[in-house]
């Protein structure tokens, strides 16, 4: 990514970077190897490789739009996929059948595959759970094939909108863009980050939680209450067996979880004593050691309860390796004209996303 960024740049120039579009490819990226061991070079074309074994699109193009249309295709009736004379519905109807070709593929040679490499992503520990006698309750090819849809979706859109809206309340906010410059410099000191030293970035993590907590990538999660009644501490009865939705952004905004200044972007507020995290002794290298001293349930991006996203921890150091590593390397600012607001203004589809791509002038640091 950087070498792209950098491509016929003249040194000590700046240069823009459509930062939506290049998030969403790096987390493309990083999910294509962690979850199926498929590692795609950045400058790889999607459109420009030859596919192979009699498939209609590469790996990367099913990927792609399957990530990209996966709105279009849960509300478009199959008989419109499958007969309208448009490009974008065929195309996404196309996607849809080829990724799913691919996986079986995957599976099929994963399930063959008896070496230790092949348990190094999530497809192959999957399918080889499927032959373990010590495995209980194992998973039929169509589970198989859910559980990675689940992850690869979840894992992708959430991620990448975060480090776009982080980058952008970085670039508006240059005091904490300098700070985040001088704490990755003490504490990396010019290193690639590794999973220990990802949960020394405290600050680092603060930005994501700040993030999450002005932008939550899933603004209502859907929850079923117990099979008996339950009083809320607050006097309010949940009926048993009932649908509701727990409104993320009403509680991440709440003045009586985050007074003075609900609205305002102050990673500063997660410097809390590491003692605090609920997490934090079951990883003594997790990066959830910066907390904040809210109220239990005022902060739920990943949910809340036994049923919180199983992504979690992942999601949380792909971000805070990636944004260490990116502000290591540039500083960034606004496109001229640029507006805070208009920049962040944003739409929530099946997660919440800028309406606009988020555009910011990068420069190489002189570190």
């Amino acid at each position: 990514m950087f070498k792209s960024w950098e491509k016929d740049v003249a040194p000590g120039s700046s240069f823009t970077v459509n930062v939506t579009n290049d998030m969403r490819k790096l987390a493309l990226l990083v999910i294509s190897s962690a979850g199926f061991g498929r590692y795609l070079k950045w400058e790889e074309d999607s459109n420009g490789v030859k596919t192979t074994g009699g498939h209609r699109m590469t790996f990367l193009k099913s990927l792609e739009v399957s990530v990209n249309n996966i709105s279009l295709y849960m509300v478009t009736p199959k008989w419109v996929l499958n007969y309208a004379p448009i490009p974008m519905l065929r195309e996404t109807k196309t996607g849809f059948e080829e990724f799913k070709s691919y996986l079986l593929e995957y599976i099929r040679t994963a399930s063959e595959d008896k070496t230790a490499r092949a348990k190094d992503n999530l497809l192959s520990s999957l399918v080889s759970s499927r032959s373990d006698p010590d495995v209980k309750g194992t998973l039929s090819e169509s589970e198989v094939l859910g559980n990675v849809w689940i992850f690869m979706f979840a894992g992708h859109e959430t991620t990448a909108s975060t480090l776009a809206y982080a980058i952008a309340l970085l670039g508006f906010y240059p005091e904490k863009q300098a700070k985040l410059h001088r704490f990755v410099d003490e504490v990396l000191k010019g290193r690639i980050p590794t999973y220990k030293e990802a949960g020394e970035l405290h600050y680092v993590f603060a930005i994501m939680n700040e993030t999450l907590r002005l932008f939550p990538p899933v603004i209502n999660v859907p929850k079923w209450t117990a099979r008996s009644p339950k009083t809320l501490s607050n006097g309010i009865q949940l009926p048993a067996d009932t649908s509701i939705n727990l409104n993320v952004a009403a509680l991440h905004y709440h003045p009586r979880a985050w007074a003075p200044d609900p609205e305002a972007f102050r990673p500063e507020r997660w410097n809390a004593p590491p003692s605090t995290s609920p997490t934090s002794a079951s990883d003594e290298h997790s990066p959830t050691r910066a907390t904040s001293q809210h109220p239990p349930g005022s902060f739920i991006p990943f949910s809340d309860g036994p049923r919180a996203c199983i992504g979690k921890r992942f999601s949380q150091v792909e971000f805070v390796c990636a944004l260490a590593l990116i502000a290591q390397r540039y500083s960034w600012k606004p496109v001229p004209g640029a507006k805070l607001e208009e920049t962040l203004e944003s739409e929530s589809r099946l997660t919440l996303r800028t309406v606009k791509d988020v555009e910011m002038i990068f420069t190489k640091r002189a570190v």
